[in-house]
C-alpha cells in the first residue's frame, strides 16, 4: 500500500531584488514586484500604526499611482497616524521608571530634546508645540552638602594606604573635587623606570 502524496503548499512569491520607494515628506510606501507561476504582479506595502498593509496589481503603474496616492494620505495625516503619544503618557512612562528625580530630569530633557529634533526635520508638525514640551520638571530637593568631622578624617587616613589615602588627604585638606583628583594621579604604567 502506498501512501498518495501530500499535496505542496504553495510556492511563496519571489522578490525580483529592492522594492521600488514612493517617497513624500518623510513617508515612505513600498512597491514590491513578485513572481509566481502564473506570472508578476506588483504589492504595495505601507505601515499605519503597527500594522502592515498591503495591495496587489498586476500592473506596476496602477501599483505606483496607488503608493503615491497612500504617501500623500500618510503625510497629511488624513489615514491613522503612526502613533500618538500626549504628555500624559510620556509622564506615565517616566514614572513607570525606577529611578531617582535626577535622572528622571534628564529622561525629561532628552525627550524634550528628540521632540524638538523631530520638529526640525519634519517627523512633527512645525506650526505645533510637541507634547514633550508640556512635561513638568520634577521638584529635586537639594540636601545640604555633608562634611568629614576630624575624627571621620583620621579614621579614613588611618584605614587606608598609598594613593588611596594620598586622594584621601587631598580631598580633605584642599577641598579639590574627586574629580580633579583621578585626573591628576599618575597613569601606572608596567614599565620599570630606567636610571
Amino acid at each position: 500500500m502506498t501512501n498518495p502524496a501530500s499535496p505542496r503548499p504553495p510556492k511563496r512569491p519571489k522578490s525580483s531584488g529592492d522594492p521600488t520607494l514612493i517617497r513624500c515628506g518623510s513617508v515612505a510606501v513600498k512597491i514590491y514586484k513578485l513572481r509566481r507561476e502564473k506570472g508578476a504582479y506588483f504589492t504595495v506595502s505601507w505601515h499605519t500604526g503597527p500594522k502592515r498593509n498591503r495591495q496587489n496589481f498586476k500592473a506596476f503603474e496602477a501599483a505606483k499611482k496607488f503608493a503615491r496616492d497612500r504617501a500623500e494620505e500618510l503625510a497629511a495625516g488624513q489615514v491613522n497616524s503612526p502613533t500618538v503619544i500626549c504628555t500624559r503618557d510620556i509622564e506615565d512612562w517616566l514614572c513607570k521608571r525606577s529611578t531617582s528625580l535626577v535622572t528622571r530630569n534628564d529622561f525629561r530633557r532628552l525627550i524634550i530634546t528628540l521632540f524638538n529634533f523631530a520638529r526640525r526635520r519634519g517627523y512633527l508638525p512645525r506650526d505645533r508645540e510637541t507634547e514633550a514640551r508640556w512635561l513638568e520638571k520634577p521638584k529635586i530637593k537639594s540636601k545640604p552638602i555633608q562634611i568629614f568631622s576630624p575624627q571621620e578624617i583620621d579614621e579614613l587616613l588611618a584605614a587606608s594606604e598609598g594613593q588611596p589615602r594620598l586622594a584621601i588627604a587631598l580631598g580633605a585638606f584642599t577641598g579639590i573635587r574627586s574629580a580633579a583628583i583621578f585626573q591628576s594621579t599618575p597613569a601606572r604604567s608596567n614599565s620599570t623606570p630606567s636610571g
